[in-house]
């Protein structure tokens, strides 16, 4: 378990585990944490230590984080030998005075193996509309990240996309 959970916060929702075998990372999504306002969100990671032991590494939050973002909805993990990404889903979070349109973090650990993951990239549908909820779903790997962005009205009423974020 983390270190700070508590009623209500919608720990595990959304789960994800990858890795070489013994040493995999995990991120964990509560999308109903409250620490930057209600239901702003939050995700652990966790890491297999060898011994078959999960060890809590880090708890991330969107760095402009408000209340009701639902940040930890959706989760998603790249690991390689050298670098690792966790991608986030908040679909209720707004975009200036536009209301749920969503986002999705990109946190980067440079330091496989260590706490120090970092916010390095927040993606945004350029086109977004209140209450697309876009980062309802969310993909990624070390050259590409996918959001899912379901109630977009793009071909039609909640007709859905998809949206793809390339690493250059």
């Amino acid at each position: 378990k983390g270190r700070d959970f508590a009623a209500k916060d919608s720990f595990g929702f959304a789960v994800v585990v990858r890795g070489p075998p013994d040493h995999e990372v995990a991120a964990i999504g509560a999308f109903s944490d409250d620490d930057l306002g209600l239901n702003s969100g939050s995700a652990y990671v966790f890491r297999c230590n060898g011994k078959r032991q999960w060890v809590f590494e880090q708890k991330l939050t969107a760095s402009d984080g408000i209340a009701q973002d639902q940040f930890g909805l959706a989760v998603a993990i790249h690991s390689s030998p050298t670098l690792e990404y966790v991608l986030i889903g908040a679909p209720m979070a707004d975009s200036g005075l536009i209301l749920n349109t969503g986002a999705a973090y990109l946190f980067t650990n440079a330091l496989p193996g260590t706490p120090s993951w970092s916010q390095t990239v927040k993606f945004q549908a350029a086109d977004s509309r209140t209450q697309d909820q876009f980062g309802t779903a969310v993909s990624v790997t070390e050259f590409v990240a996918i959001v899912g962005n379901y109630l977009d009205d793009a071909i039609g009423l909640n007709s859905g996309s998809a949206y793809l974020f390339r690493n250059n």
